[in-house]
């Protein structure tokens, strides 16, 4: 997912707030979660509410870390479409294997 089209070396900051807003003693840990079955990652989890960020961008505290942070939150949304439809075993091989 990391380096599927755009070249990622962590998970983009979602920048101040989500779930742990306000609460000092929480913070999101910044890595993804992924589940695997049959040996073919299934469904990924992250911390960082970038669904959130996606569609709140009032939540950002400067119009320059909005505009940073949306462009690469973008870019790893890309990133994961084009893993998912990209891996061995996708419907999308499924699909092209159909074709030739």
């Amino acid at each position: 997912i990391f380096h599927c089209y755009f070249d990622f070396d962590v998970v983009p900051s979602a920048g101040n707030g989500g779930f742990a807003a306000g609460r000092g003693d929480l913070t999101q840990p910044e890595y993804l979660i992924g589940v695997d079955v049959d040996g073919r990652l299934a469904v990924v989890f992250s911390y960082v509410s970038m669904g959130d960020r996606l569609h709140n961008t009032d939540s950002y505290s400067t119009n320059e870390e909005k505009a940073c942070n949306y462009q690469r939150l973008i870019q790893f949304v890309v990133n994961t479409i084009v893993f998912a439809l990209t891996q061995e075993g996708s419907i999308t091989h499924r699909v092209m294997e159909t074709i030739k």
